[in-house]
């Protein structure tokens, strides 16, 4: 009698153990095939992104290689295709060459080296499409300037206007400050690597230029910023006039003979001033 409820007892128990191994398996599958779809689905993933990358690598080198697009593209998506294709290259030859192509016009067509202006942060691409950006922004402008100088100067010309003719001068200075903002955007990288490097060359001169029998010496951006920061703005405005003013100091002038000079001015107005002048002159 007790053998048979022994007997049962283990039977039951070998029910419940099957039952519980069959569901854990069932789990185990489950969990195995939802592992499989899940790394299906992301290679699935991987190559929609690796397909549309190559279309978008295809369009791009249609595009840039059309003179179309070089006559009437804006710095944003020229900046932005720019930007876009450096990403891409490493991974799609038609990125490679559409941004080799790219980075050729920029540099004889527009004067813009990118590979300088990216040396100083070579992994930031925010800040490498900011600058190539701002750059162009300052090449178009100066275009614009060119334009409107040689329009103004040629209607001037036919009917002999001296003042229009003073004007165009205005236009092409112009032109040419926005050449020179073009050329700082670029530069500004390795000037700020530059100013890093100098901070304990300008505090040591500060201190020389701080001493009464000292040689007075033009003040550095870097130095009256600090000047300021210290002392104050006006303090920066005296410092800034005495060097400008006072290159040397009395001791310096005596022994070679030199005389101060006045600072230089400039302006559009006072340019515009002369010119009128000069023109009326005639």
């Amino acid at each position: 009698m007790e053998a048979h409820e022994e007997s049962e007892v283990a039977e039951s128990l070998g029910r419940v153990l099957r039952v519980a191994t069959g569901g854990q398996m069932q789990l185990m599958e489950m969990n195995q095939r939802r592992r499989q779809m899940s790394e299906a689905e992301r290679q699935r993933e991987d190559q929609q992104n690796a397909r549309r990358d190559q279309v978008l690598a295809a369009a791009l080198q249609q595009t840039v290689f059309t003179r179309e697009y070089w006559r009437t593209a804006g710095s944003e998506s020229i900046a932005d295709n720019f930007t876009v294709l450096a990403q891409l290259r490493g991974q799609h030859p038609q990125a490679e060459t559409a941004y080799a192509h790219m980075k050729n016009v920029l540099r004889t067509d527009f004067g813009i080296n990118v590979e300088d202006a990216n040396r100083d942060h070579p992994d930031a691409i925010s800040k490498q499409h900011h600058e190539l950006r701002d750059a162009l922004d300052d090449h178009f402008a100066k275009k614009h300037l060119d334009a409107e100088a040689d329009e103004t100067l040629a209607a001037a010309i036919g009917r002999n206007e001296p003042e229009i003719v003073a004007e165009v001068g205005e236009l092409r200075e112009a032109a040419d400050e926005a050449k020179e903002s073009e050329e700082a955007h670029l530069e500004q990288a390795a000037e700020y690597e530059a100013e890093a490097g100098q901070d304990q060359e300008h505090a040591s001169t500060e201190a020389a230029q701080l001493t009464p029998a000292g040689a007075y010496t033009r003040a550095t951006a870097q130095a009256l910023e600090r000047v300021r920061e210290t002392a104050g703005a006006d303090a920066a405005a005296s410092r800034e006039t005495q060097s400008t003013n006072f290159p040397q100091n009395p001791e310096a002038q005596v022994r070679t003979g030199s005389t101060r000079r006045p600072a230089r001015r400039a302006g559009l107005q006072s340019r515009q001033s002369r010119r009128k002048e000069a023109g009326r002159g005639r």
